[in-house]
């Protein structure tokens, strides 16, 4: 079997929960050398049904392995600096079983695992895999919290996650939840800007920019182009968020959000100037 040592240039997916992980994760697994393999052939439209996107996004994510070895603060959505408090240092032998457990059935060129979790994990994950590549999406602030506060454990919901225990979660306090976690994925990966295994991007730009941003990203993960890409389209919805927060809260929700988006474009700035790769 393969091992850490080994195993061709990993790929690890990481960013926040309702971030495009999912997306990237599939459009990247459809390549022929990169697995697991009984993942392929994603339909990319398919994945805005969310029965479909949770079983996929849950097989290619393989949390329960993750968190078998890094169990982290049982923490609301398992995304927040609460997740630093765990211990990130794995034994040698943790580290051979972790391995094992997460290349079970493993037979293509290039191991992907795709975990949005993972971004407070990127220190250990570079040096249990010195020669991977992670790659960091992040979203436009006001998107993700408007997709959290649709989940199960969303804005008029009950909440009964870890320590968080809520009888119904309002707008406000959902929001204010959810923009601290946002801030917090954002502010842990700003050590990783320029970091030469690390690449950062955006669902944004993977909208407003998909030729663009496949180009780069493909050529920071040492893929071939494939003649897949060509065809991928990825519908661009406007200000989607506004559909799930009340309009009294709009500004509100702006304003709290204001400053990660910029830190965000700022970090993936790169977008821009980047060429697609003629085929």
């Amino acid at each position: 079997m393969l091992n850490n040592n080994t195993l061709d240039r990993p790929i690890f997916i990481v960013g926040h929960a309702r971030g495009g992980s999912t997306l990237l994760g599939a459009i990247v697994n459809t390549h022929s050398k990169v697995g697991p393999n009984y993942l392929k052939n994603v339909d990319i439209t398919s994945l805005k049904d969310y029965k479909y996107h949770f079983e996929f996004s849950e097989k290619l994510e393989q949390k329960d392995i993750w968190f078998k070895y890094f169990k982290g603060k049982e923490c609301f959505t398992h995304i927040g600096k609460e997740m630093l408090e765990s211990n990130l240092k794995l034994s040698d032998d943790e580290v051979d079983s972790l391995v094992r457990d997460l290349l079970v059935d493993f037979k293509e060129e290039r191991f992907l695992s795709k975990s949005p979790t993972n971004v407070f994990r990127i220190n250990p994950i570079l040096e249990i895999f010195p020669n991977c590549k992670v790659l960091i999406i992040l979203r436009n602030g006001e998107e993700v919290v408007a997709s959290w506060g649709n989940r199960s454990y969303g804005f008029g919901k009950r909440v009964n996650w870890g320590n968080v225990k809520i009888k119904k979660l309002g707008y406000l306090q959902g929001i204010n939840i959810f923009i601290k976690k946002w801030y917090d994925v954002i502010n842990a990966v700003e050590e990783f800007i320029g970091k030469p295994n690390v690449m950062i991007t955006s669902y944004d730009n993977l909208i407003e920019n998909t030729d663009q941003s496949i180009n780069k990203i493909f050529e920071f993960l040492e893929l071939p182009y494939e003649p897949y890409l060509n065809d991928i389209k990825i519908k661009k919805e406007t200000d989607k968020w506004k559909l799930t927060i009340p309009k009294y809260l709009h500004f509100y929700i702006k304003a709290r959000a204001y400053y990660g988006n910029k830190k965000i474009a700022k970090m993936t700035r790169w977008i821009i100037k980047a060429k697609r790769i003629s085929t």
